[in-house]
């Protein structure tokens, strides 16, 4: 069993995990987009774009969906915003053969992002698990605490997606048409499982964020199927 002290003395370590985040995120992808022959102008527009956009979308989400009042941030909004970012600079370079490299790094990164910011959610005592007193199980103290056991999901969270980028990126090495579809696909199916470890989702069935997951599952096999198809009937 672990004891958490929210509230201490120090730097918040929700924003502190962001910003560790979106810096990690920004030189990922950076990084990632150079190699497939990006230009730096347009990376450097990409590194530019993809922060604001994922923070309104991660917003916004919260604002359409909370109906509480509370100021938070929705990982599922902040995925839309990024990759908003990235199809915009897709379509103003459309014509290039690179072009289609930008929401492929998005794909790669976004568990990156989220993995590490779930570090700052663990810290900070948010997006709690549900009640569990076996092993690993964990205890907020301090102002925001309480004295119940819970399941340490944020930190399964971001062992689980941290492990999904470096498989990723594995994969990407040896079958790099492939990786983008798994990395996508895995990350969605590990989010709709991990979130019936959420204490919110007590009492749901399906949640807000389950739907989207399953819509970007089935989204993703698509494509999948449509890419298939169009392959038997254009082979190479």
């Amino acid at each position: 069993m672990f004891t958490v002290h929210t509230g201490s003395a120090g730097l918040p370590p929700y924003p502190v995990m962001m910003l560790l985040s979106f810096a990690a995120g920004m030189t990922v992808l950076y990084l990632f987009c150079r190699r497939n022959g990006v230009p730096g102008r347009i990376c450097g527009c990409l590194l530019l774009l993809s922060p604001p956009l994922a923070l309104y979308g991660a917003y916004l989400l919260h604002v359409l969906t909370a109906h509480d009042g509370t100021v938070g941030f929705s990982s599922v909004g902040a995925l839309a915003g990024m990759y908003a970012a990235a199809f915009m600079m897709q379509m103003l370079c459309k014509a290039q053969p690179y072009a289609a490299s930008m929401p492929e790094g998005c794909t790669f990164v976004l568990p990156l992002m989220y993995g590490i910011s779930k570090i700052g959610c663990f810290l900070a005592g948010c997006c709690r698990g549900i009640p569990y007193s076996g092993v690993c199980s964990v205890i907020y103290a301090g102002a925001d605490g309480n004295s119940a056991a819970l399941f340490p999901v944020q930190a399964a969270e971001s062992a689980v997606f941290l492990a999904i980028f470096a498989l990723g990126l594995l994969l990407h090495r040896k079958r790099p048409d492939a990786a983008v579809y798994a990395v996508f696909f895995v990350s969605a199916a590990a989010k709709f499982l991990l979130d019936f470890l959420r204490e919110s989702h007590q009492g749901t069935v399906i949640s807000l964020n389950q739907g989207l997951c399953l819509a970007l599952a089935v989204c993703c096999a698509g494509m999948l199927w449509h890419r298939k198809r169009r392959r038997k009937t254009h082979p190479a």
